[in-house]
């Protein structure tokens, strides 16, 4: 008895330790197959921050993608994709992504391939596609013509995305993410065909922060500040423009409203330079305008014209103070209003000066050319007062002397200068016209020579006017100057 037991207690340790053995194996295999899967857990995850970091620089950078994608596939580095500060650039097994984008129509389709690093058996690839979900794939030594999804959820071949990366390799299809989720997301660049990449469907809280470097903002309706601009026009507290914010207009549209009681006021920096209120503009500075200005009436401290000053009615210009002016009442003369006098200090010129009175000079009157007298009278007849100029019916000069019409004329007269004389150089003989009285002509008359024993005829070397008087002089003799005057 004693012997069975022994053997039976051989025999259950036996079996135990082969139990055990068992187990142990199973436990090793166990854990050799849990750390496999945990580094494919960990390239799953790699994989998927690597497909984050893909599809914000594909959004990113739209525009250029596309354009370059024009000459076929772009291939966009580790380094320059969107990762995670801190996050490494190859995976579990030291296999680096690449990000390889084509055109799909009028937008984008991208795919990440894994390189380089440690050939992956398909069963690990499987299980890392598995772990990334639908986006996951592969591409496998037995097929490496194509990228293989997550349980043959999807297919493509290498060859559109520009080239075998290698086998073994994990590949991540971008494609697939961005076409479920697209709309999700508010693009920062226009896809061709897909405006609505580009729209809000719901309001945006910006929670106080700037919008900058707008274009053109359009919407219905903007409120900002107290301001309101909607259907057409913009309303403030005491401003409207295009909008009857504060009465009914019938042309609101196109009318700045001010609120009752204020001014509208336009300004440059701290200056000012028009105000409305009521029913006056008020100007700080000048009014300037290249076509007409019009109004009821003007008033202004002083007018300056740099071209001509026209008056479009009969009225002129008038001075209020005075009750004078000038106006046109025909086409023929400027008259002055209420026949006003006309003052110059200077000259007044003219083709015809013509007086329907009087013409009085309070100096000398002088005529270039000739005094036409108009004024007829004869001989004899009456006249006032005296000093009148006038002329009878055939041109003769006539003057009111003493009350009575008399000719005109002049009478003339004879005036002997003194011999010259013989004492001495020869000297000239003079015959002077008295005051009042005009030299008209003259001549001399020889006396003697100075030669007592040679009275022989000299001949006259000067015989001419000076001034109001007559000259003669006779060489080596003795002459006589006669003057011939009027008065």
């Amino acid at each position: 008895m004693k012997r069975r037991q022994r053997g039976a207690t051989m025999i259950e340790i036996m079996a135990v330790l082969a139990i055990g053995a068992l187990l142990l194996a199973g436990l090793v295999g166990w854990l050799t197959w849990r750390a496999s899967e945990q580094r494919n857990e960990l390239a799953a995850e790699h994989g998927a921050a690597v497909l984050d970091a893909a599809k914000t620089y594909m959004r990113a950078n739209f525009q250029n993608l596309y354009n370059q994608a024009a000459g076929g596939p772009v291939t966009v580095p580790a380094s320059s994709l969107y990762l995670g500060q801190g996050v490494q650039q190859f995976n579990a097994y030291s296999q680096v992504p690449e990000l390889r984008v084509v055109r799909d129509g009028t937008g984008l389709d991208g795919m990440v391939f894994y390189r380089g690093g440690q050939q992956i058996s398909k069963g690990n690839l499987i299980s890392i596609a598995n772990n990334m979900g639908f986006v996951g794939g592969y591409v496998a030594a037995d097929d490496p013509a194509n990228a293989v999804g997550m349980m043959q959820q999807w297919k493509r071949p290498v060859a559109a995305y520009g080239g075998s990366p290698g086998t073994g390799v994990v590949a991540v299809a971008v494609f697939a993410d961005m076409a479920a989720q697209g709309g999700a997301y508010l693009h920062r660049n226009a896809t061709p065909g897909k405006p609505e990449l580009n729209r809000m469907s719901t309001g945006i809280d910006m929670d106080g922060n700037n919008i900058s470097g707008a274009g053109t903002v359009a919407g219905n309706r903007i409120e900002a500040g107290g301001v309101e601009i909607s259907e057409g026009g913009m309303a403030t507290a005491a401003l409207s423009i295009g909008k009857a914010s504060f009465g009914a207009l019938p042309y609101a549209y196109e009318t700045i409203q001010v609120a009752p009681g204020m001014n509208f006021r336009v300004a440059s920096g701290t200056q000012e330079l028009m105000s409305f209120g009521g029913r006056d503009v008020n100007f700080w500075g000048d009014v300037k305008s290249s076509m007409s200005v019009r109004a009821q009436g003007v008033m202004v401290n002083d007018a300056y014209a740099s071209g001509s000053f026209h008056a479009t009615g009969s009225g002129g210009v008038y001075w209020d103070q005075w009750g004078g002016g000038w106006y046109m009442g025909d086409p023929w003369w400027i008259r002055a209003t209420n026949d006003k006098n006309i003052y110059t200090g200077g000259e007044v010129q003219a083709g015809v000066v013509r007086s329907n009175g009087q013409l009085i000079a309070n100096g000398r009157a002088t005529f270039n050319e000739y005094v036409q007298l108009n004024g007829g009278a004869a001989v004899g007849a009456g006249c006032s007062p005296n000093g009148l100029i006038g002329r009878d019916g055939s041109g003769k000069i006539l003057s009111c002397t003493d009350g009575v019409w008399r000719g005109g004329g002049f009478s003339t007269f004879v005036v002997e200068g003194a011999p010259s004389s013989c004492f001495g150089p020869t000297t000239s003989s003079f015959a002077y016209c008295p005051d009042g009285s005009t030299l008209i002509s003259g001549g001399s008359m020889w006396l003697s020579t100075c030669r007592l024993h040679n009275e022989q005829y000299r001949f006259t070397t000067m015989d001419r006017p000076v001034g109001n008087a007559w000259e003669a002089r006779i060489e080596e003799s003795s002459a006589k100057a006669y003057a011939i005057c009027a008065r």
